[in-house]
């Protein structure tokens, strides 16, 4: 029985969770919590959306998102998940290796929506737990035009490009500075590095960090304001916050949460020490004897080391982290 089936008692609905650019359907980080996740899936593909109608406690919105509702252009590319509503940025992508890529074979215009326009006709959006965004440079576009669907919202993980690889595009520093704005705090960056299509094999394989996927909490004040707005759906939003943090290895969060006096307003005393018994033995990992640890930097070293050697890239100009946040599997956690 896994973290999330353990806290069922204590609430009455699933995660609301929202993924943008929704192609391939529930990420795999998801999945593994699934039977307790009601899918909220845009994607303005006709036929990715047939293959999402599919899936089970799910809808599917087949809309293109913007800041408003409207009409914007999308630039097909050679490689169709390099589309985007902004051109890419050929001056800055031919100093890296298969710039082809991003050769635009095609423009058409697309109507847009903004979710906030939505979020009258949809109950789980006015419920939502977590949002995904992931579109090619247009996350803060759809991000300002869900303002109202942000104040629901526990969490995010959104991708932001360091480099602006599609023209006119918005960065890293806009994205954080509107979620800061929004009751928000940064949790985890899982980074991508491009080495320079002259120097391939020069140095180490980390070349220039171009863009990331990251995780938003909302702060734990944020949390409590939100409950006693809905009063009647706390305890919900409390369990389905701590089900987030688990999912995503932020048990600091998550205790720092069942800690705060406010907690009691919504859980009793009992309920309270079994939920943190609960939390305390899922965030345990191995053991490590003694002697092991005296040595722990040298043979954290060698196993660095090994996995560096076999970690993948695209050959070898492109460099990845594996995990947002940490993942706990047979027994201990993995933080990249």
């Amino acid at each position: 029985m896994n973290f999330s089936n353990k806290l069922q008692l204590f609430k009455t609905r699933k995660i609301n969770f929202c993924d943008i650019g929704a192609r391939g359907g529930l990420p795999d980080i998801w999945s593994e919590i699934k039977e307790d996740v009601y899918g909220i899936m845009f994607e303005a593909d006709p036929e990715e959306c047939k293959k999402l109608d599919q899936m089970e406690d799910c809808e599917v919105f087949p809309y293109a998102l913007d800041e408003k509702d409207g009409e914007h252009v999308i630039y097909l590319t050679k490689e169709r998940r390099c589309s985007s509503f902004y051109p890419p940025n050929i001056e800055i992508l031919k100093m890296f290796p298969e710039v082809c890529r991003f050769t635009i074979e095609g423009e058409f215009s697309v109507e847009t929506k903004s979710m906030d326009s939505l979020i009258e006709g949809s109950e789980s959006l006015k419920y939502l737990d977590f949002l995904k965004v992931d579109t090619q440079g247009s996350e803060l576009d759809i991000l300002r035009g869900a303002k109202e669907v942000l104040k629901n919202v526990i969490g995010t993980e959104v991708e932001v490009e360091f480099l602006e690889i599609y023209k006119g595009q918005h960065l890293f520093r806009d994205v954080d500075s509107f979620m800061y704005e929004n009751g928000f705090e940064l949790f985890d960056l899982r980074k991508t590095y491009w080495k320079s299509k002259n120097a391939i094999f020069l140095g180490s394989p980390k070349g220039k960090l171009i863009f990331a996927d990251t995780l938003y909490l909302k702060t734990i004040g944020n949390v409590f304001d939100l409950c006693r707005e809905k009063e009647k759906d706390a305890r919900n939003i409390i369990i389905n916050a701590l089900i987030i943090a688990r999912t995503y290895g932020a048990f600091d969060y998550a205790f720092d949460i069942i800690s705060n006096d406010l907690f009691l307003t919504y859980f009793n005393k009992n309920e309270k020490e079994e939920i943190l018994k609960i939390l305390m033995i899922d965030s345990k990992s191995f053991n490590i004897p003694f002697l092991l640890r005296v040595n722990i930097p040298l043979i954290s070293s060698a196993i660095a080391f090994i996995a560096m050697l076999f970690k993948p890239n695209s050959k070898g100009w492109s460099f990845a982290e594996n995990n947002l946040g940490s993942r706990k599997r047979r027994g201990l956690f993995y933080t990249n």
